[in-house]
């Protein structure tokens, strides 16, 4: 049961990004083109990486489970990566927030610091 509930709270914190930040983009320098600012720079170029990194934490925690590490490819689509919205600042926050804590003696994931990134998340 442990295993589910650690996937849900990842989830959780993933997938609104992976949903807001994926969607369509619109025409010059609109909300989510590319070049929402009318700089010529891709705002969300490095939302990938920083997905990935997110990720990669998660499942390098000790009190995940391996049946519950999660994929990479499918939490972080390039889509991430095409919509003008910088979302590098909130994982970089979710990552350094997701960790493990003890209680009753084991170890669990500890998602509470998550909500303090809530208002880096840029792609609503």
């Amino acid at each position: 049961m442990l295993s589910n509930n650690v996937v849900i709270l990842f989830l959780i914190s993933v997938v609104q990004c992976v949903a807001g930040c994926g969607g369509p983009m619109t025409p010059a320098g609109g909300m989510g083109s590319p070049d929402a600012g009318g700089t010529g720079t891709n705002l969300s170029a490095g939302n990938v990486a920083a997905c990935q990194s997110y990720v990669q934490t998660f499942n390098s925690l000790s009190c995940v489970p391996v049946a519950s590490r999660v994929d990479a490819a499918t939490l972080c689509p390039s889509s991430l990566n095409a919509n003008g919205c910088n979302a590098v600042p909130y994982f970089d926050c979710v990552r350094s927030a997701v960790k493990c804590t003890t209680i009753s003696g084991i170890s669990v994931i500890d998602t509470t610091g998550i909500q303090n990134c809530v208002n880096l998340y840029p792609c609503h």
